[in-house]
């Protein structure tokens, strides 16, 4: 799961790094139906798409393993959370159909072994999925880090 972790770190890093341009891309990339539809890969050039494309990838694949291994192992807990993880990563890449798909593998696993907290967690993330990211959290204003 760590290496999981990881990649979805460097994915959106190298989203942030790799994209050319000034202040009219930056302005482009965070319009919301740009990111919703994958239209932000217009931004990149092949070379730099392919690394994007490359991490988000390899994310995915980590924690697949991860949940394929723990799985084998027999432990739903460990694979109810690594479930969790997936689902909420593929959510900050706009993939909410998958995302969506495993909220109740992820369920079913955190309710055979117990795991009330993720359960409660799973039906947060069910919520924040149904709104697809059209209202996210204001960090800035919440915590009083606006300038008078």
């Amino acid at each position: 799961m760590a290496l999981g972790d990881y990649y979805s770190s460097k994915h959106l890093n190298d989203q942030l790094d790799l994209m050319e341009g000034g202040r009219v891309k930056s302005k482009i990339a965070n319009i919301y139906y740009v990111r919703r539809w994958n239209l932000d890969k217009l931004l990149y050039n092949r070379k730099n798409r392919k690394k994007i494309y490359f991490s988000k990838k390899k994310c995915v694949y980590y924690f697949e393993q991860a949940i394929t291994e723990f799985e084998l192992g027999g432990n739903s807990s460990e694979q109810a959370h690594a479930v969790y993880n997936l689902a909420v990563r593929l959510k900050t890449i706009f993939n909410f159909a998958q995302a969506r798909k495993l909220l109740p593998k992820a369920r079913v696993l955190a309710g055979r072994s117990d795991e009330k907290r993720l359960l409660s967690q799973i039906d947060l993330f069910e919520k924040e999925l149904a709104d697809k990211n059209r209202s996210i959290r204001n960090y800035v204003e919440e915590f009083g880090l606006d300038l008078p």
